[in-house]
């Protein structure tokens, strides 16, 4: 947990008294409007985000209302998790240098699979059957070949490892009552600064007083990354939106591998892959992120440019639920703790 949260007054942070965190008068919002899109191939409507608020608010809040994607309206791509992933990295990995008397250019980005492979110590059938999904249990040593191979970091090595292994990926299946009740808890009466309870789709489930004046009273129950893509004021709410797009698309990604038996998830991914070309274009970059801890600029209509640290906080007993809380950069710590 933060230094301080959760004792003292969290108001302190911000002001002399809570006061700064009141939004203003609003009028009373719009009435939430139905947006319709028909993709071309796709002959029906597949499903709507309703957007509600005024235009003149802080914020303006969006939740996914749609029917069940069906394989044909779908733009998420057939292939297994895992071969998209390792196809996605082959293709951003650096290729060799290739000797100045070929004279040849390469014709694909990334590395070549027969390169990939011969990195990793496997046969190039072998590696082509895992990236086509005709084979998903590769061994650890495969694992940790490939993960050298292609130059993965420490997240992406983490992601590959749960692909190859869902099993042991936490599901959510595994949450107890306490566990959830033990975090809804934990935000909504003993942190003091602003924080939110999400769970793996991005939705909130829970806020406190803080957050309510950060985000808007109507915060639970709101997609925060369906609102990065399809809400009117995000791009200027978040002053750096492309590092808030892929921060949130590579965040939904871990948890697509995560959680892959979660309706929510899967609906919140075909929905915005539906709606938002920029969502899409993101998601097919394949970014990985586990929410930790890290910086958040925002520009407030009522308390103007926030510089903040937050921090994210699980609990074993709930898994895919994250209290994350927030509170000034510069009362926090070298490294945002």
């Amino acid at each position: 947990m933060p230094s301080g949260a959760g004792t003292g007054s969290g108001c302190a942070y911000w002001g002399s008294d809570c006061s700064r965190f009141q939004l203003a008068s609003r009028e009373p919002p719009e009435k939430a409007r139905r947006m319709t899109v028909v993709m071309v191939g796709v002959p029906h409507p597949v499903g709507a985000v309703r957007c509600s608020g005024n235009r003149d608010a802080p914020s303006r809040s969006c939740t996914l209302r749609s029917r069940r994607p069906t394989e044909r309206g779908s733009a998420v791509a057939s292939v297994t998790p895992l071969g998209e992933f390792l196809r996605s990295r082959r293709r951003a990995a650096r290729p060799p240098a290739a000797p100045v008397s070929t004279g040849t250019r390469r014709r694909v980005p990334g590395l070549r699979r027969e390169e990939v492979a011969s990195r990793a110590g496997v046969s190039v059938d072998y590696y082509v059957r895992l990236e086509q999904g005709r084979e998903t249990n590769p061994s650890t040593r495969v694992v940790a070949g490939l993960s050298a191979a292609l130059g993965l970091d420490d997240e992406e090595a983490a992601h590959l490892r749960v692909l190859t292994r869902p099993e042991t990926a936490p599901g959510a299946s595994a949450r107890s009552a306490s566990g959830v009740s033990g975090l809804t808890e934990l935000v909504e009466h003993q942190l003091t600064d602003p924080a939110i309870l999400l769970d793996a789709s991005g939705t909130v489930r829970a806020g406190n007083r803080g957050a309510r004046r950060l985000y808007g009273e109507d915060v639970v129950g709101r997609n925060v990354v369906a609102e990065v893509f399809l809400s009117d004021e995000s791009r200027s709410f978040y002053p750096d939106w492309e590092a808030a797009a892929r921060c949130s698309v590579g965040v939904l990604r871990t948890s697509s591998a995560l959680f892959p038996e979660q309706h929510d998830v899967r609906e919140t991914v075909a929905e915005l892959t539906t709606r938002s070309l920029e969502f899409r274009d993101i998601w097919n970059q394949y970014p990985v992120l586990r929410k930790g801890s890290g910086r958040k600029l925002l520009h407030h209509r009522v308390l103007g440019r926030l510089d903040l640290a937050y921090e994210a906080l699980e609990s074993p007993a709930a898994p895919g639920l994250q209290a994350v809380v927030y509170r000034p950069w510069n009362l926090a710590g070298p490294d945002g703790t």
